[in-house]
């Protein structure tokens, strides 16, 4: 296993929807065996341009341990996820 940091940009709407969509993605983590190591929340910041119309999001990051052949299908649900403006999976060495 590779350790891997993951931050997405989460639509942001009121608290409880916030942590519904942060369970979400812990699901579709445990869903691939992805074992989460520690997490933050970065709060709301203000988007350098809007996604979707949004100006700001909802920062949550962190870091990971998974299995390289699975990072693709981790993106992938992560893009059809309404809830989330974007996403980023960094691989750390």
């Amino acid at each position: 296993m590779r350790a891997y940091e993951i931050t997405n940009v989460i639509l942001d709407n009121p608290h409880s929807l916030t942590e519904e969509t942060k369970s979400e993605i812990k699901n579709i983590l445990q869903k691939y065996s992805v074992e989460i190591e520690s997490e933050e929340d970065w709060g709301q910041k203000k988007l350098w341009h809007k996604i979707r119309g949004n100006e700001t999001g909802f920062y949550h990051y962190m870091k990971c341990k998974a299995e390289p052949n699975v990072i693709s299908d981790l993106e992938n649900e992560f893009k059809l996820n309404q809830n989330i403006l974007r996403s980023l999976i960094i691989s750390l060495k």
